[in-house]
């Protein structure tokens, strides 16, 4: 509770988002569920994401982007999901903006990146949970093997690229988006 409070404290105070926005119920628990499952309740990771978000507010405003209400209320919480995940997990992310099309992600990624093949025991076990159950999972499972930070929450990892696809709510473009 007191995360979430400072959290939509700090992003009203910086001006990120709107007070109207802020004081929307759903946008806040995705905001929360997002932040839970990136950068977490660290005091120094938090300020960190504000002082990033502050300075993006920035720029956006001296950039003068017209948009509508609900392209830049997605904006927002993309800008806001990329920003978590560059903090929490720069290896991911640097591959994210290599390979935007994470949905994409497949063997041919997997090969160019060095990752270790799955064995079939591995595969039959991640067939079998919902977070890892498609190829581009998969690969985000073998791209978390390589630090065991990233092992440790690989199910977060996941469930924040899955969060971002159901923002987008477009596979087709979710990569340009």
């Amino acid at each position: 509770y007191n995360v979430d409070t400072f959290l939509v404290d700090a992003l009203r105070k910086i001006e990120f988002f709107e007070d109207a926005e802020l004081n929307d119920p759903s946008l806040a628990e995705t905001l929360s569920e997002i932040t839970r499952l990136s950068v977490g309740s660290n005091p120094r990771s938090l300020k960190r994401l504000t002082n990033t978000l502050a300075l993006i507010s920035i720029i956006n405003e001296m950039q003068n982007v017209e948009a509508s209400a609900s392209q830049e209320r997605l904006s927002k919480i993309l800008n806001y999901s990329m920003v978590c995940m560059q903090i929490a997990y720069p290896y991911i992310y640097n591959q994210l903006t290599e390979e935007p099309n994470f949905k994409g992600w497949n063997e041919k990624i997997a090969s160019k990146l060095k990752l270790r093949p799955l064995t079939e025991a591995e595969r039959e076990t991640l067939d079998a949970t919902e977070e890892f159950d498609e190829d581009w999972e998969k690969v985000v499972y073998r791209m978390c093997q390589k630090e065991t930070y990233l092992s440790n929450r690989a199910f977060s990892i996941s469930a924040l690229f899955n969060k971002i696809a159901e923002l987008v709510n477009d596979d087709t473009q979710l990569g340009d988006i």
